[in-house]
Protein backbone atom coordinates (compact mmCIF):
# COMPACT_ATOMS: atom_id res chain seq x y z
CA UNK A 1 0.00 0.00 0.00
CA UNK A 2 1.33 3.44 -0.89
CA UNK A 3 2.74 5.69 1.79
CA UNK A 4 0.18 7.79 3.66
CA UNK A 5 -2.69 5.93 2.02
CA UNK A 6 -5.48 5.72 4.57
CA UNK A 7 -7.72 2.82 5.43
CA UNK A 8 -11.40 2.74 6.25
CA UNK A 9 -11.24 1.31 9.78
CA UNK A 10 -14.87 0.14 9.63
CA UNK A 11 -14.18 -1.77 6.42
CA UNK A 12 -11.06 -3.37 7.89
CA UNK A 13 -12.92 -4.54 11.00
CA UNK A 14 -15.78 -5.89 8.89
CA UNK A 15 -13.42 -7.85 6.65
CA UNK A 16 -11.54 -9.31 9.61
CA UNK A 17 -14.85 -10.28 11.26
CA UNK A 18 -15.89 -12.07 8.06
CA UNK A 19 -12.53 -13.86 7.89
CA UNK A 20 -12.79 -14.88 11.56
CA UNK A 21 -16.33 -16.24 11.27
CA UNK A 22 -15.53 -17.97 7.99
CA UNK A 23 -12.40 -19.57 9.44
CA UNK A 24 -14.23 -20.85 12.51
CA UNK A 25 -17.00 -22.34 10.37
CA UNK A 26 -14.56 -23.90 7.89
CA UNK A 27 -12.27 -25.44 10.52
CA UNK A 28 -15.04 -26.74 12.75
CA UNK A 29 -17.03 -28.08 9.80
CA UNK A 30 -14.19 -30.53 9.16
CA UNK A 31 -14.73 -31.90 12.67
CA UNK A 32 -18.53 -31.86 12.67
CA UNK A 33 -18.91 -33.56 9.28
CA UNK A 34 -16.05 -36.02 9.68
CA UNK A 35 -16.51 -39.74 10.16
CA UNK A 36 -17.23 -40.45 13.86
CA UNK A 37 -14.39 -42.97 13.88
CA UNK A 38 -11.84 -40.37 12.78
CA UNK A 39 -13.41 -37.32 14.42
CA UNK A 40 -11.13 -37.44 17.46
CA UNK A 41 -8.06 -37.39 15.21
CA UNK A 42 -9.30 -34.43 13.20
CA UNK A 43 -10.37 -32.47 16.28
CA UNK A 44 -7.01 -32.93 18.01
CA UNK A 45 -4.98 -32.06 14.92
CA UNK A 46 -7.02 -28.95 14.15
CA UNK A 47 -6.84 -27.67 17.72
CA UNK A 48 -3.07 -28.06 17.57
CA UNK A 49 -3.02 -26.25 14.22
CA UNK A 50 -5.07 -23.25 15.41
CA UNK A 51 -3.05 -23.06 18.63
CA UNK A 52 0.15 -23.01 16.55
CA UNK A 53 -1.14 -20.13 14.41
CA UNK A 54 -2.08 -18.09 17.48
CA UNK A 55 1.27 -18.79 19.14
CA UNK A 56 3.20 -17.89 15.99
CA UNK A 57 1.51 -14.50 15.72
CA UNK A 58 2.07 -13.85 19.43
CA UNK A 59 5.79 -14.51 19.01
CA UNK A 60 5.93 -12.14 16.03
CA UNK A 61 4.24 -9.36 18.00
CA UNK A 62 6.46 -9.96 21.02
CA UNK A 63 9.57 -9.77 18.82
CA UNK A 64 8.48 -6.50 17.23
CA UNK A 65 7.62 -4.83 20.54
CA UNK A 66 11.09 -3.54 21.31
CA UNK A 67 10.39 -0.02 22.53
CA UNK A 68 8.46 1.55 25.43
CA UNK A 69 8.67 -1.63 27.53
CA UNK A 70 5.71 -3.20 25.74
CA UNK A 71 7.72 -6.30 24.86
CA UNK A 72 7.24 -7.57 28.43
CA UNK A 73 3.50 -7.11 28.18
CA UNK A 74 3.32 -9.19 25.02
CA UNK A 75 5.86 -11.68 26.34
CA UNK A 76 3.28 -12.68 28.98
CA UNK A 77 0.74 -13.36 26.23
CA UNK A 78 3.30 -15.44 24.31
CA UNK A 79 4.21 -17.31 27.51
CA UNK A 80 0.56 -18.10 28.18
CA UNK A 81 0.05 -19.37 24.64
CA UNK A 82 3.22 -21.46 24.83
CA UNK A 83 1.86 -23.19 27.93
CA UNK A 84 -1.53 -23.76 26.29
CA UNK A 85 0.20 -25.06 23.16
CA UNK A 86 2.26 -27.53 25.19
CA UNK A 87 -0.89 -28.59 27.04
CA UNK A 88 -2.63 -29.25 23.72
CA UNK A 89 0.33 -31.28 22.44
CA UNK A 90 0.45 -33.44 25.57
CA UNK A 91 -3.31 -33.96 25.49
CA UNK A 92 -3.08 -35.03 21.85
CA UNK A 93 -0.34 -37.51 22.72
CA UNK A 94 -2.45 -39.15 25.39
CA UNK A 95 -5.64 -39.15 23.34
CA UNK A 96 -4.14 -40.43 20.09
CA UNK A 97 -0.74 -41.96 20.68
CA UNK A 98 -0.62 -43.34 24.20
CA UNK A 99 -1.91 -46.63 25.52
CA UNK A 100 -2.48 -45.11 28.97
CA UNK A 101 -5.17 -42.61 29.86
CA UNK A 102 -4.26 -39.22 31.29
CA UNK A 103 -5.24 -38.86 34.92
CA UNK A 104 -7.11 -35.90 36.33
CA UNK A 105 -5.88 -33.57 37.65
CA UNK A 106 -2.66 -33.82 35.71
CA UNK A 107 0.38 -31.80 34.67
CA UNK A 108 -1.64 -30.62 31.66
CA UNK A 109 -4.19 -28.98 33.94
CA UNK A 110 -1.41 -27.16 35.79
CA UNK A 111 -0.01 -25.89 32.47
CA UNK A 112 -3.42 -24.60 31.45
CA UNK A 113 -4.04 -22.80 34.74
CA UNK A 114 -0.63 -21.11 34.65
CA UNK A 115 -1.21 -20.23 30.99
CA UNK A 116 -4.54 -18.59 31.88
CA UNK A 117 -2.76 -16.61 34.59
CA UNK A 118 -0.24 -15.23 32.07
CA UNK A 119 -3.08 -14.52 29.66
CA UNK A 120 -5.08 -12.66 32.31
CA UNK A 121 -2.02 -10.64 33.28
CA UNK A 122 -1.55 -9.59 29.64
CA UNK A 123 -5.18 -8.50 29.43
CA UNK A 124 -4.79 -6.44 32.61
CA UNK A 125 -1.57 -4.77 31.48
CA UNK A 126 -2.62 -4.20 27.88
CA UNK A 127 -5.86 -2.60 29.05
CA UNK A 128 -3.82 0.02 30.90
CA UNK A 129 -1.88 0.78 27.71
CA UNK A 130 -4.86 0.64 25.39
CA UNK A 131 -6.51 3.59 23.76
CA UNK A 132 -9.94 3.82 22.23
CA UNK A 133 -8.67 2.41 18.94
CA UNK A 134 -7.30 -0.69 20.70
CA UNK A 135 -10.51 -1.61 22.51
CA UNK A 136 -11.67 -4.12 19.82
CA UNK A 137 -8.32 -5.93 20.13
CA UNK A 138 -8.66 -6.15 23.91
CA UNK A 139 -12.31 -7.26 23.77
CA UNK A 140 -11.51 -9.99 21.23
CA UNK A 141 -8.68 -11.33 23.39
CA UNK A 142 -10.94 -11.28 26.45
CA UNK A 143 -13.63 -13.15 24.53
CA UNK A 144 -11.09 -15.71 23.35
CA UNK A 145 -9.90 -16.38 26.89
CA UNK A 146 -13.47 -16.80 28.15
CA UNK A 147 -14.23 -19.26 25.33
CA UNK A 148 -11.04 -21.20 26.09
CA UNK A 149 -11.84 -21.39 29.80
CA UNK A 150 -15.39 -22.56 29.04
CA UNK A 151 -14.03 -25.24 26.69
CA UNK A 152 -11.56 -26.40 29.33
CA UNK A 153 -14.26 -26.47 32.01
CA UNK A 154 -16.50 -28.48 29.70
CA UNK A 155 -13.71 -30.94 28.98
CA UNK A 156 -13.08 -31.40 32.69
CA UNK A 157 -16.78 -31.97 33.28
CA UNK A 158 -16.93 -34.53 30.47
CA UNK A 159 -14.00 -36.46 31.94
CA UNK A 160 -15.39 -36.23 35.48
CA UNK A 161 -18.79 -37.53 34.37
CA UNK A 162 -17.25 -40.12 32.03
CA UNK A 163 -18.79 -38.62 28.87
CA UNK A 164 -15.59 -39.15 26.91
CA UNK A 165 -17.32 -39.68 23.55
CA UNK A 166 -18.48 -36.06 23.38
CA UNK A 167 -15.22 -34.31 24.34
CA UNK A 168 -14.61 -33.40 20.68
CA UNK A 169 -17.43 -30.88 20.97
CA UNK A 170 -15.28 -28.75 23.27
CA UNK A 171 -12.57 -28.74 20.61
CA UNK A 172 -14.91 -26.62 18.49
CA UNK A 173 -14.67 -23.93 21.16
CA UNK A 174 -10.90 -24.32 21.47
CA UNK A 175 -10.60 -23.69 17.73
CA UNK A 176 -12.83 -20.62 17.97
CA UNK A 177 -10.72 -19.32 20.85
CA UNK A 178 -7.37 -19.71 19.12
CA UNK A 179 -8.69 -18.23 15.88
CA UNK A 180 -10.00 -15.20 17.80
CA UNK A 181 -6.53 -14.76 19.28
CA UNK A 182 -4.94 -15.09 15.85
CA UNK A 183 -7.20 -12.44 14.29
CA UNK A 184 -6.67 -10.05 17.22
CA UNK A 185 -2.89 -10.41 16.98
CA UNK A 186 -2.95 -10.07 13.19
CA UNK A 187 -4.93 -6.84 13.64
CA UNK A 188 -2.41 -5.50 16.14
CA UNK A 189 0.64 -6.59 14.19
CA UNK A 190 -0.68 -5.15 10.93
CA UNK A 191 -2.11 -1.83 12.05
CA UNK A 192 -0.41 -0.86 15.31
CA UNK A 193 3.23 -1.76 14.68
CA UNK A 194 4.70 -0.21 11.58
CA UNK A 195 7.93 0.77 9.89
CA UNK A 196 9.20 4.31 10.36
CA UNK A 197 11.06 6.25 7.70
CA UNK A 198 14.34 4.58 8.69
CA UNK A 199 12.80 1.14 8.18
CA UNK A 200 12.79 0.28 11.88
CA UNK A 201 9.86 -1.03 13.86
CA UNK A 202 7.91 1.52 15.84
CA UNK A 203 7.79 -0.83 18.84
CA UNK A 204 4.06 -0.52 19.19
CA UNK A 205 3.49 3.19 18.58
CA UNK A 206 -0.21 3.77 18.05
CA UNK A 207 -1.27 5.10 14.68
CA UNK A 208 -3.84 7.84 15.15
CA UNK A 209 -6.97 7.82 12.99
CA UNK A 210 -7.24 7.67 10.04
CA UNK A 211 -4.93 4.67 10.02
CA UNK A 212 -1.96 5.06 7.72
CA UNK A 213 0.34 2.39 6.40
CA UNK A 214 4.01 3.03 5.71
Amino acid sequence: MAKNQTLDIGSVRRNLAIILIGSIIAVNSVIVFSNPESREVYSNLLVNATATIALGLALIVMYRQKIYGLSKVYATLAAGLILLFVAERISTHYELGSATEMSFPSFVDLLRLIGYTFFAYHLFRSYKFSRKSLVPYWKLLLLSMLINVIAYSGSVYSVATNIIEETWMWDLMYNASYLCIAIALFWYNRFFIFKNEDGEDSGGKIISRPYARF
